[in-house]
């Protein structure tokens, strides 16, 4: 039961849009987290012209945090760094580890269409909604977009629909 409420909070709070913040003090609590653990293993924190963070963690046989930061670098190119932390938290105990970064380059023509997605004003007033959750052990994600002055901030577990979605799904897709 316990265990249910986490998961129902996290509904509720499903993709509401907010003003985000420009220092890293008014990020949400799973993003200043993640960034957190970048600081703790010594990982950098991009930053560009825009900016897309991405906290995930799941829970079942361990708990696994990642960071992910998609950023618009000074030359127009979109980069996605990620990095976590694998450890207990779930049913085994185990020794915290790190789960080391990685940065890739996103192909030009992902990256044209992460800027029209960011350069829509209906991205930052669009109530995104989720399909159900995946199960036991599926992640629950935190999203922030920030492109000059436009923030929106995304909460959910599922797969995540809309134009929040589709940026979600580009940073999401990075990753694998």
């Amino acid at each position: 039961m316990k265990r249910l409420v986490p998961a129902v909070l996290m509904l509720a709070l499903l993709s509401v849009p907010v003003a985000a913040a420009s220092s890293t003090d008014d990020h949400a609590p799973e993003i200043q987290a993640g960034l957190a653990l970048r600081q703790t293993y010594g990982v950098q924190i991009p930053h560009g012209t825009a900016a897309v963070y991405l906290a995930s963690e799941a829970v079942h046989h361990t708990r696994t945090v990642y960071s992910a930061i998609a950023w618009r670098d000074e030359t127009g190119v979109w980069r996605v760094s990620s990095m976590g932390e694998q450890g207990p938290g779930g049913l085994l105990r185990v020794e915290k580890s790190l789960i080391p970064e990685t940065t890739r380059i996103l192909p030009g023509d992902v990256g044209q269409r992460l800027d029209r997605l960011l350069g829509d004003p209906a991205l930052y007033s669009e109530r995104p909604q989720a399909s159900p959750p995946t199960g036991v052990g599926g992640p629950a994600h935190t999203l922030e977009i920030e492109s000059g002055p436009d923030h929106s901030r995304a909460q959910w577990m599922g797969r995540l629909h809309g134009r929040t979605g589709e940026v979600a799904d580009i940073v999401l897709d990075s990753l694998q």
